[in-house]
């Protein structure tokens, strides 16, 4: 006669310990890449934040327009006596900006090279961001 313990079927201890080392070892691996892609989603952020001012110092810069560009200084952080409306830049404190203008030698007259930067601070480095445009008088 056969003993109970023999006809009965399931897992040891054993292997339910191994399982239980393998499901913890690969679960401590992905837990790891939680920080990664936090830190990517936060990256993205911050350069859309930097797209989205960027292209709102743009309009703005041709908003004011070829007349008024060629009568300012060739680098400038504010164009209040130029544009109207709030500052983009008064709610985002981070954010700094930065307007290079020159008159462009590429045989075309009429035409103002303007240049943006953004400038903000990713982790106690400064990182910057470059916009480019040209602005032409279409009056002559």
């Amino acid at each position: 006669m056969k003993s109970r313990l023999d006809n009965q079927q399931g897992f040891t201890l054993v292997e339910i310990i191994i399982t239980i080392m393998i499901l913890v070892v690969g679960l401590s691996a992905l837990m790891g890449l939680f920080p990664v892609g936090l830190k990517a989603s936060q990256r993205g952020a911050t350069l859309s934040m930097v797209a989205m001012l960027g292209e709102m110092k743009m309009a703005e810069v041709h908003y004011v327009g070829y007349d008024n560009l060629t009568s300012i200084d060739a680098d400038i952080t504010s164009l209040d006596d130029h544009s109207e409306g709030p500052d983009p830049f008064a709610a985002y404190s981070d954010y700094q900006w930065h307007l290079s203008l020159s008159l462009t030698s590429t045989g075309v007259s009429n035409l103002v090279q303007a240049i943006v930067w953004i400038y903000w601070n990713d982790e106690g480095r400064e990182r910057s961001e470059k916009f480019l445009t040209f602005i032409a008088d279409y009056a002559d």
